[in-house]
């Protein structure tokens, strides 16, 4: 589904928007356009979530850096995050740590990234974002009260 959402949006991108934020000839392009894949393909398909699949064909130009082990719901949460670096540590974590979508939801909204961001280097949260956070010892997962 990934890989099929991810062709649509970038058919609606690179071909009917020519590359740019969006087409020429407005918002009447997706509605024409959810309606004819309705038609064909049935549900999955709302003017909505065809925003959502443009987005993801923006945000994840290259398809193969997009994880088969997010479902679409993950990514739409994650697409919802304009910061690079904070949309792949987000699914960077969710990988690793096999989040649910609530579970994902929730971390997102108690910014976990900005408590992170602001308790360590810069470096080391760039590394964190595309490594993930490895747990070497019982104090990576615990506070100490």
């Amino acid at each position: 589904m990934l890989q099929t959402y991810w062709q649509i949006g970038h058919y609606i991108v690179e071909y009917e928007q020519k590359g740019n934020d969006s087409a020429t000839y407005g918002k009447s392009f997706l509605e024409n356009f959810f309606r004819d894949l309705k038609i064909v393909h049935g549900k999955g398909f709302s003017r909505s979530n065809l925003n959502n699949i443009r987005m993801f064909y923006q945000r994840y130009p290259i398809c193969e850096k997009a994880s088969d082990k997010l479902s679409w719901s993950h990514y739409v949460e994650l697409i919802k995050i304009d910061n690079a670096l904070e949309r792949s540590f987000y699914e960077k974590k969710a990988v690793l740590e096999n989040w649910s979508v609530p579970e994902f939801k929730r971390q997102k909204n108690s910014s976990l990234f900005l408590r992170l961001a602001a308790t360590k280097d810069k470096e080391g949260i760039i590394r964190l974002s595309q490594q993930g956070q490895l747990i070497q010892q019982p104090s990576d997962i615990l506070r100490d009260p």
